[in-house]
Parts: C-alpha cells; sequence; structure tokens
C-alpha cells in the first residue's frame, strides 16, 4: 500500500492557509490518487472532474503555489522532495511480495518437507535470495496463545502464585525441565 505523505503541520503553513478550503480537498484527493497510481505528483485534467472539482479549484492550487500547471494538467509541488517516486514503491513492493511467497514456502513445503511442482521455490525456477529463514529447527510461526500447544514433546502445567491485588506470576513446565529433574508436575 502506498501512503500520501502530508506533513503534520500543513494546517498552518501559509500556502495552505491562503487556499480554498474547496481546493484544499482537490489537494488532498488528488495526493491520495497520484500516490496510488504512482504518477509522480502529475495530475492530468481529466481527473480533476472525476473528484468532483473544477478547474477554478486547482487554478487555486497553483495561485498557492502548492500545485504548478504543465503541459497536460497539473504537478505537485515538491512532490519528489516529500513523496516516494513511482519506481521505488513499485520496488519495495515487489520486493515484499517476493517475500511473502518465500514465506509461504518456507512454511507449507519446507517445514512439512514437501515438494510442489508448481511452485517456483520448489521446482527450482525461482532461486531463493541469500538470508531469511530457511525453515530450521523453529516452528515457521510465532505460537498463538489462543490455541492449546498440541506437540506431543510439550505437557504444559502452569502455577499461578499470588491473589487478588498482587500481580502474578505464572510458570510453565515441559517434559524437558521435568526429564532434567527441574520440577513438572505434569
Amino acid at each position: 500500500m502506498t501512503w500520501f505523505k502530508v506533513d503534520d503541520r500543513l494546517w498552518g503553513h501559509p500556502k495552505w492557509l491562503a487556499t480554498p478550503i474547496r481546493a484544499r480537498a482537490l489537494w488532498a484527493t488528488a495526493g491520495s490518487w497520484s500516490a496510488g497510481m504512482g504518477t509522480d505528483g502529475r495530475i492530468p485534467r481529466h481527473v480533476i472532474a472525476v473528484f468532483g472539482h473544477n478547474t477554478k479549484d486547482a487554478s487555486a492550487l497553483v495561485e498557492s503555489g502548492l500545485w504548478r500547471e504543465v503541459k497536460d494538467g497539473w504537478r505537485f509541488h515538491g512532490w519528489e522532495e516529500f513523496q516516494p517516486d513511482a519506481a521505488s514503491e513499485k520496488a519495495r513492493r515487489n520486493a515484499a511480495s517476493d517475500g511473502g511467497a518465500m514465506g509461504n514456502h518456507v512454511r507449507w513445503h519446507v517445514a512439512r518437507n514437501i515438494s510442489v511442482p508448481s511452485c517456483g521455490f520448489c521446482s527450482g525456477d525461482i532461486a531463493p535470495e541469500s538470508g531469511g529463514d530457511r525453515g530450521g529447527d523453529s516452528p515457521p510461526n510465532p505460537p498463538d496463545p489462543t490455541r492449546p500447544d498440541t506437540r506431543s514433546d510439550v505437557v504444559v502445567s502452569p502455577s499461578v502464585v499470588g491473589d487478588g491485588d498482587q500481580s502474578q506470576i505464572v510458570q510453565f513446565r515441559t517434559r524437558e525441565t521435568r526429564s532434567l529433574g527441574l520440577g513438572g508436575n505434569a
């Protein structure tokens, strides 16, 4: 997801204060649109009407210095200084997507010791990049406290110390601690 970044001091900036309310609404809507569409701050003329605005609102933004007029519409003043460019955002999204695909491969294939022919990682069509989790001895996901641990090597027996107003201390003992002579009453 791409974000249109707005300075938290915008409300008091002289350019903003000099801009009519309708034009401010256009500025915010067009900024969100441009970030989402990856236009690097360029707003084509035809888009203004889609947002429920007109060229008068756009002209007010130019007059206050928030936009500048270009050949096919308008462009945000300072976009490249305050917003990430579309190419960088696309690369960031692709990297996140690739990382998610690798994580799914590790979780569903490596951890279960299976090979799926349609998986690019299993078939070798996609080479994993160096680093990252490759599904070692640790569980693929952090434990979910709302579900019981069903692993046969762990028996959980809580001991609660304290009463009412005092904080409670909960200790968990496993079969491993019992077999090492460290206690446990499971």
